[in-house]
């Protein structure tokens, strides 16, 4: 294939693009009513892509949009973050502050006011409903989460779901207050402290 490197490490640097999957992510919910209306015109094709098209119209529902909406509220915040950490000049003690920045707001987004406008946006995106799954007394391979309404039952099976991982994600990765005794600033103050 003529303009397709075929080198493994040019391969490899394209794992690190952390802003331009932000982008795509972003593009393609912009893209989503129109995707959504092409997959039903195809639908409706003679052939074999029409079972193709159905099938994967099938997946867009509810709980996809809605997820989508909280990937592009939690994109929104990470993506400056992630323009800051893939500079050139970039240092430790200013990428920790930007990373526990971040974090810090994210931390503020997990309530309710904030998913309630996430799920109208939502709602907006799918036409006007999103509905509760059907729930089963006894499910093993998906969400069984009571609620009362579909918003509460994607905010207790999805939204608080996706911050929780992330957190502990966050935390398990980032130890950049462990770190800041080995930033110049603060090693000469701490070898102090020991004599």
């Amino acid at each position: 294939m003529q303009g397709v490197s075929q080198n493994p490490s040019e391969a490899a640097l394209r794992y690190t693009r952390w802003v331009e999957k932000q982008e795509a992510v972003c593009v393609f919910k912009q893209l989503l009513p129109a995707v959504c209306a092409s997959l039903d015109d195809i639908a409706s094709w003679p052939d074999g892509a029409s079972g193709k098209a159905l099938l994967f119209s099938a997946s867009l529902n509810d709980a996809f949009v809605v997820a989508l909406e909280v990937l592009v509220s939690v994109l929104e915040v990470t993506k400056p973050l992630s323009v800051r950490l893939q500079r050139a000049t970039q240092d430790i003690h200013n990428a920790s502050e930007s990373v526990r920045d971040c974090i810090t707001t994210l931390q503020g987004m997990r309530t309710d006011e904030i998913f309630k406008k996430i799920f109208e946006n939502a709602k907006q995106q799918h036409g006007g409903t999103v509905e509760i799954p059907r729930i089963n007394a006894r499910q093993r391979n998906s969400e069984n989460h009571p609620a009362e309404s579909a918003e509460e039952y994607h905010r207790r099976s999805m939204y608080f779901q996706i911050f929780g991982r992330l957190f502990r994600a966050t935390t398990r990765e980032v130890h950049c207050a462990q770190c800041d005794c080995l930033w110049p600033k603060h090693l000469a103050t701490c070898l102090r402290h020991r004599r």
